[in-house]
């Protein structure tokens, strides 16, 4: 993109863009896989399987909307403050920091 005339700032903002768009998507997949997971194996495993251990055999899953916030907002949180430590992006942010136009 830099070679084509895009400004520094603009390819930072478009890669943080697309990584916020895929951070969204993936927290509201997680949401909902774990509201599925919590509501049929897990209560479904400790109200029989496990019921000796918990003590109980009548559990239920208790979701609210400030739970579901928190883990949608966390999920998106890492999703973006972790972009880059595996060192994929680091090699284009690095290239991105010490980017020189050439003089014309």
């Amino acid at each position: 993109m830099l070679a084509i005339g895009f400004t520094i700032g603009r390819v930072r903002r478009l890669l943080l863009g697309e990584g916020l768009i895929v951070a969204v998507f993936g927290a509201a997949l997680g949401v909902a896989a774990g509201m599925l997971y919590n509501g049929g194996r897990f209560c479904a495993g400790l109200s029989t399987v496990w019921s000796g251990a918990v003590g109980l055999s009548d559990l239920q899953a208790h979701v609210t909307l400030q739970t579901i916030a928190i883990g949608f907002a966390s999920g998106v949180f890492v999703a973006i403050a972790g972009d880059g430590c595996d060192g994929s992006t680091a090699v284009v942010e690095n290239r991105l920091l010490n980017f020189k136009r050439p003089a014309l």
